[in-house]
């Protein structure tokens, strides 16, 4: 396993073409996959916010942000900056996956048969 393979499980598509109407489940895919059974399972290292397999790298920023990339700050769905510099710091991913679920969960046309769950 890879960071490649990581990448087609977990963030198949650059953020410039996932579809607006799914910017948020698209993030929480790459955020459940920053969780640690995850990494293992692919072999990768994460140390602050550089995703690794020793020979590939993927920086876990706003540029590989699909809310980034559709939103201004002040205008996104989530505030997440407090949720970033704790995955920074302790490599935790737990706090966006939150708040992924609850942005989705609290749109409107979020019909109760595709809400989204932490897990």
């Amino acid at each position: 396993m890879s960071l490649r393979s990581w990448k087609t499980e977990f963030f198949p598509r650059p953020v410039q073409r996932v579809p607006h109407s799914e910017v948020i489940p698209a993030a929480l895919s790459k955020w459940r996959g920053l969780r640690k059974e995850n990494l293992d399972r692919h072999g990768l290292l994460l140390v602050e916010s550089v995703l690794s397999d020793g020979h590939d790298s993927l920086i876990i920023s706003n540029s590989t942000c699909t809310l980034c990339y559709n939103y201004r700050c002040s205008e996104c769905p989530i505030s997440c900056k407090d949720a970033y510099e704790r995955f920074c710091d302790c490599g935790d991913p737990e706090p966006m996956i939150g708040l992924l679920c609850f942005a989705f969960n609290s749109a409107p046309s979020a019909p109760v048969s595709t809400q989204l769950q932490p897990k």
